[in-house]
Order: C-alpha cells, then structure tokens, then sequence
C-alpha cells in the first residue's frame, strides 16, 4: 500500500540481502526492473499486486497502514484529491496481498517496534546478521534531494509526518461516513477506529 513505510521495508530487505556475501542483489522499482542488471537476486519494491508479478516472485512482503491516513499522506505529499477510488485500489491489493504475502506488515507496528519488524524481515530471508547494525542504518537513511535516489528510492520529504488521527479532520466528512460504511468491517477487523 502507498505511504505505508513500504520504502522502509524495502530499504530493510536490501540491506539484509546484501548482508548476505551468497547474494548477488539488484534492487530498484518496479517501473526500472527491465533496466536492472542480471543478477541471481532481484528485490522489488512495487505498490500494486497482480498475479504475475506473485508467481515470479520467491518471497512476498506487503506493508498497509489504515488506509485514511495514507490517504491524507497521499494527499499531502503528491497533491491527490481525496478519493474513495484510491482505497477501493488499495483493499483490492491488499485482499491479494493477504492470500498471497509471506508477510504483511501492519506500519503502526513497524514504526512502534522496527528492530522486531527488521528480525521478522531477516528470518523470512534466513539472513543471519547484526541486525542492530541494519537498523542504525535504516534509521540513518534519509532522502536529501528532490530527486529519487536509485539505491534507497528515497527522496527529500520523502516522510510527509502524517499523524494517525488526521484523517478525521482533512478528509471531508462526507468520505470518512462512505469509508466507514464501505470499509467499516475492514477497519474494525485491523484494529482501526471508525471516528
């Protein structure tokens, strides 16, 4: 799911496979695969799930957060207009995800408890390293420049400090009724409020 630490994640897989001396990685996003280099390890970073791309792949990890607040983040970072058709997007992915994920990674608990996220992350790759040692540098990666880094696919004000609560006060009341009523159940079922 966009805005929900995804690049966190991705930047947390990267550097445990290239902590593994075996791993020749190429990494980068989905839109550049083509371009990458060959290499016995290819890691992904991709927003939207489709068949395809889960047959090809030897390891699925998908990161969601409430979808409202990705929303805002969405609309504060790259000037959406707030839309129900973003999240109707967003839970068809991750209705995919859930059936197919070797992990999903709810953001609210990775950004309460990274090193856990991180140790979840190293066993699902059997990747045994300082893992203290991946996580200083993950909290050290930092986008500096409009422009996307081609290694990190960082870039300045990458991080928009979305608050959880927001969504109640920039969304239009009109769409948070329609998200609950549509997506109550959902929201309710991953421990997130419905007002």
């Amino acid at each position: 799911m966009p805005r929900s630490g995804s690049t966190l994640i991705f930047n947390a897989l990267r550097l445990l496979l290239r902590a593994d001396p075996d791993c020749d990685l190429q990494s980068g996003w989905v839109r550049s695969a083509r371009s990458l280099p060959r290499a016995d390890c290819y890691l992904i970073k991709t927003h939207g799930m489709n068949v395809i791309d889960a047959w090809r792949a030897s390891n699925i990890v998908y990161s969601y957060r409430d979808p409202r607040v990705a929303l805002v983040s969405l609309c504060r970072k790259f000037g959406a207009e707030p839309s129900i058709d973003h999240i109707r997007g967003w839970m068809r992915d991750f209705e995919f995800a859930e059936q197919r994920s070797d992990i999903l990674v709810r953001y609210e608990t990775m950004r309460d408890d990274l090193p856990a996220t991180v140790e979840r992350l190293a066993g699902l790759l059997d990747v045994n390293t300082d893992l203290d040692k991946i996580i200083d540098e993950l909290i050290g990666t930092r986008g500096t420049s409009n422009a996307i880094d081609s290694v990190t696919l960082l870039h300045g004000g990458h991080k928009s400090g979305t608050q959880d609560h927001e969504w109640r006060t920039v969304l239009p009341a009109e769409l948070n009724a329609q998200l609950a009523d549509e997506f109550g159940p959902w929201l309710e079922r991953h421990g997130y409020a419905l007002q």
